[in-house]
Protein backbone atom coordinates (compact mmCIF):
# COMPACT_ATOMS: atom_id res chain seq x y z
CA UNK A 1 0.00 0.00 0.00
CA UNK A 2 1.42 3.53 -0.95
CA UNK A 3 1.26 6.34 1.19
CA UNK A 4 1.91 9.95 -0.41
CA UNK A 5 4.19 11.36 1.63
CA UNK A 6 3.30 15.66 1.48
CA UNK A 7 5.43 18.85 1.77
CA UNK A 8 4.16 21.57 2.97
CA UNK A 9 5.48 25.03 1.41
CA UNK A 10 4.45 28.23 2.98
CA UNK A 11 2.43 26.89 6.33
CA UNK A 12 1.93 30.73 6.52
CA UNK A 13 -0.07 30.67 2.96
CA UNK A 14 1.70 33.90 2.05
CA UNK A 15 1.62 36.04 5.34
CA UNK A 16 -1.78 35.30 6.05
CA UNK A 17 -1.56 33.25 9.22
CA UNK A 18 0.84 35.22 10.47
CA UNK A 19 -1.56 37.25 11.85
CA UNK A 20 -1.04 41.07 10.88
CA UNK A 21 -2.95 41.17 8.22
CA UNK A 22 -6.50 42.00 8.48
CA UNK A 23 -9.25 42.95 6.05
CA UNK A 24 -7.88 46.73 5.67
CA UNK A 25 -4.73 45.41 4.61
CA UNK A 26 -3.09 46.55 0.86
CA UNK A 27 -0.38 45.44 -0.55
CA UNK A 28 2.77 46.75 -3.21
CA UNK A 29 2.41 46.16 -6.73
CA UNK A 30 5.74 44.52 -6.27
CA UNK A 31 4.18 42.30 -3.70
CA UNK A 32 3.15 38.54 -4.89
CA UNK A 33 -0.14 39.02 -3.02
CA UNK A 34 -1.36 42.35 -4.62
CA UNK A 35 -3.32 40.79 -7.15
CA UNK A 36 -5.30 38.11 -5.28
CA UNK A 37 -5.08 39.24 -1.74
CA UNK A 38 -7.78 42.17 -1.67
CA UNK A 39 -11.39 42.63 -1.79
CA UNK A 40 -13.95 40.41 -0.96
CA UNK A 41 -11.15 37.06 -1.45
CA UNK A 42 -9.38 39.02 2.16
CA UNK A 43 -12.30 39.72 3.54
CA UNK A 44 -13.04 35.67 3.24
CA UNK A 45 -9.80 34.41 4.04
CA UNK A 46 -9.55 36.81 7.54
CA UNK A 47 -13.11 34.99 8.40
CA UNK A 48 -11.61 31.83 8.30
CA UNK A 49 -8.11 33.26 10.60
CA UNK A 50 -10.31 34.95 13.03
CA UNK A 51 -11.94 31.20 13.12
CA UNK A 52 -8.62 29.83 13.54
CA UNK A 53 -7.48 32.45 16.61
CA UNK A 54 -10.86 31.19 18.34
CA UNK A 55 -10.21 27.75 18.59
CA UNK A 56 -6.32 28.08 19.99
CA UNK A 57 -4.98 29.51 22.84
CA UNK A 58 -1.86 29.95 20.58
CA UNK A 59 -0.99 32.33 18.24
CA UNK A 60 -2.36 31.55 14.90
CA UNK A 61 1.09 31.23 13.09
CA UNK A 62 1.81 29.04 15.84
CA UNK A 63 -1.02 26.73 15.87
CA UNK A 64 -0.50 26.74 11.93
CA UNK A 65 3.18 25.52 12.25
CA UNK A 66 2.13 22.56 14.99
CA UNK A 67 -0.35 21.60 12.94
CA UNK A 68 1.63 20.88 10.36
CA UNK A 69 4.96 20.07 12.33
CA UNK A 70 2.07 16.83 14.20
CA UNK A 71 0.93 15.61 10.86
CA UNK A 72 1.99 12.72 10.06
CA UNK A 73 0.77 13.02 6.22
CA UNK A 74 3.58 15.78 6.00
CA UNK A 75 7.29 14.53 4.92
CA UNK A 76 8.72 17.55 5.60
CA UNK A 77 7.95 21.38 6.61
CA UNK A 78 9.36 24.17 4.43
CA UNK A 79 9.31 27.41 6.57
CA UNK A 80 10.32 30.66 5.14
CA UNK A 81 12.49 32.63 7.58
CA UNK A 82 13.31 36.49 7.17
CA UNK A 83 14.63 37.28 10.51
CA UNK A 84 15.99 35.75 13.58
CA UNK A 85 12.69 36.09 15.33
CA UNK A 86 10.80 34.15 12.06
CA UNK A 87 13.69 31.12 13.54
CA UNK A 88 13.05 31.85 16.92
CA UNK A 89 9.41 31.15 17.07
CA UNK A 90 9.82 27.75 14.61
CA UNK A 91 12.55 26.69 17.43
CA UNK A 92 9.86 27.50 19.98
CA UNK A 93 6.71 25.55 18.53
CA UNK A 94 9.49 22.59 18.06
CA UNK A 95 10.19 22.20 21.62
CA UNK A 96 6.58 23.60 23.19
CA UNK A 97 3.84 21.06 24.07
CA UNK A 98 1.91 19.33 20.89
CA UNK A 99 -1.49 20.75 19.57
CA UNK A 100 -4.08 18.75 21.77
CA UNK A 101 -6.17 15.69 19.58
CA UNK A 102 -9.10 17.72 20.24
CA UNK A 103 -7.98 21.06 18.55
CA UNK A 104 -6.41 18.93 15.88
CA UNK A 105 -9.93 17.52 15.10
CA UNK A 106 -11.68 20.92 16.03
CA UNK A 107 -9.40 22.55 13.00
CA UNK A 108 -9.77 19.64 10.39
CA UNK A 109 -13.87 20.28 10.98
CA UNK A 110 -13.85 23.75 10.77
CA UNK A 111 -11.64 23.42 7.37
CA UNK A 112 -14.11 20.35 6.14
CA UNK A 113 -17.03 22.84 6.89
CA UNK A 114 -15.32 26.15 5.26
CA UNK A 115 -15.17 27.17 8.47
CA UNK A 116 -18.82 27.49 8.29
CA UNK A 117 -18.99 30.26 6.03
CA UNK A 118 -21.93 30.07 3.12
CA UNK A 119 -21.08 30.64 -0.63
CA UNK A 120 -17.58 31.56 -0.47
CA UNK A 121 -15.25 28.49 -1.13
CA UNK A 122 -14.47 30.32 -4.41
CA UNK A 123 -12.72 32.55 -1.98
CA UNK A 124 -10.07 30.69 -0.11
CA UNK A 125 -6.75 30.89 -0.50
Amino acid sequence: DLVKKLYARSPLASGILGGHINSRSTFSAQDQRYSWLKGDRLNSIVKRVEKIRSLSDLPVDSTARKYLLQNDQMAGVIFGAKRPEHIAAIAQDLKSPALSAALIEKLKAEYLNDFGLVNESHLSY
